[in-house]
């Protein structure tokens, strides 16, 4: 995500504003990271809002999950369930990244650039 909001955020001729710019966004937390795409309005409403439900399910896992069950921790249900969230989580992760890539490639399209190899590429490799 950072890589797009960069992107978005110079001009090929800004290089070296670009690569500061990526240098400070890869310390941003995913939150801060999709603030910042709102707030400057560089993906759509509803692709923010889909990140911001996803947010909350990745928070869950990586700040929530072991605690908020550990009377449960040493059971097989436990990390059975723990087992599907997670591949639902992965899953959402998946789709979202593809989604903000598209976006990505709808951006660099509307400036003119040919960028039917990627897409090719992505069909092929994502199925799309």
């Amino acid at each position: 995500m950072s890589h797009s909001i960069v992107l978005k955020k110079t001009e090929p001729s800004q290089k070296k504003e670009a690569d500061n710019l990526l240098k400070k966004q890869q310390f941003y937390t995913f939150g801060k990271a999709i603030n910042v795409a709102k707030k400057e309005a560089l993906l759509p409403e509803s692709l923010i809002n889909e990140l911001h439900k996803f947010l909350t399910e990745r928070n869950w896992l990586i700040h929530e999950s072991l605690i908020e069950n550990k009377n449960e921790f040493q059971s097989d249900s436990f990390y059975k369930k723990l087992s599907e969230r997670t591949k639902d989580i992965s899953l959402k992760a998946h789709k979202l990244q593809i989604k903000i890539e598209l976006n990505l490639i709808e951006y660099v399209e509307k400036k003119g650039i040919d960028l039917s190899k990627v897409k090719n590429k992505m069909n092929t490799h994502y199925g799309l």
